[in-house]
């Protein structure tokens, strides 16, 4: 196995990171949690909750737009915790939570769109909330 670097030492990172910026928010939402995703239009899509459970999202003006996302829009009414997003096969976001009940809940982006589908509960997957 080739390796670059001295012989028992770890080789040099080479990934780079920009200072960390707040990303403009003029909503001022105080978010518990935060997750992201990129769809299919390569545009970082942030999705959080409030401590009431409602869920937002925020997609980017541009794809690599560094920090210049969109106003934060709420998702159908929902209270959820614990978010995950990722893309389905058709390239669309999936956002799943998990409410006070540990039943887990998933909404689907709409195609052409940075709207979501009302929630659908994911039968036999129940969560400590």
């Amino acid at each position: 196995m080739a390796s670059s670097g001295t012989p028992g030492k770890p080789p040099p990172n080479t990934d780079t990171w920009t200072t960390p910026t707040p990303l403009a928010d003029t909503d001022h939402k105080l978010l518990n949690e935060i997750t992201a995703a990129q769809g299919d239009d390569a545009k970082l899509m942030l999705f959080g909750t409030e401590g009431d459970g409602d869920v937002w999202a925020r997609v980017e003006n541009l794809p690599s737009a560094d920090g210049d996302f969109r106003a934060w829009t709420q998702l159908p009414p929902k209270a959820l915790f614990h978010l995950s997003a990722a893309p389905n096969k058709d390239r669309l976001l999936v956002v799943a939570g998990v409410d006070n009940h540990g039943d887990t809940w998933q909404s689907t982006q709409i195609p052409a769109t940075n709207n979501f589908t009302a929630w659908t509960k994911i039968d036999g997957l129940t969560l400590r909330p």
